[in-house]
């Protein structure tokens, strides 16, 4: 099933984290929380893949900011957008065309780190 999904296009993490939410239901704070630990840990996944994998680094730094979009855009304004457009780029070249290369990908990585930090910063405002 699972190799059949990921030829079908489906984000199995996604698709299982969609289920969760939906059968657990959490209030919108616990939501946002769990979405910033997400986007920590595919931060941190990413920053260990650069050198190694720059495939994987900008799918993973992509998800990092996927994650840490919910939201928060409105709340922040055009630079958080614009870092989305980044993360969208590294999904795209990155990722799906591996067109990148490792410098291309630490270019980019302040943008991410910058999003994912402003991200952490909101989530710990709304959870005293």
């Amino acid at each position: 099933l699972y190799d059949e999904a990921i030829r079908r296009g489906i984000d199995v993490e996604e698709l299982v984290l969609s289920t969760l939410i939906n059968t657990l239901k959490p209030d919108p704070e616990t939501l946002i929380r769990i979405r910033v630990e997400l986007a920590i840990n595919y931060l941190n996944e990413g920053k260990d893949l650069i050198d190694k994998d720059p495939v994987q680094a900008s799918e993973k730094l992509y998800k990092a900011v996927e994650e840490a979009v919910i939201e928060i855009s409105r709340r922040v304004g055009k630079w958080f957008r614009q870092s989305w457009d980044t993360a969208n780029h590294l999904h795209v070249w990155g990722f799906h065309e591996m067109k990148l290369d490792a410098e291309d990908v630490k270019d980019r990585l302040p943008d991410i780190e910058k999003m994912i930090q402003e991200a952490q910063k909101i989530a710990l405002s709304n959870n005293p």
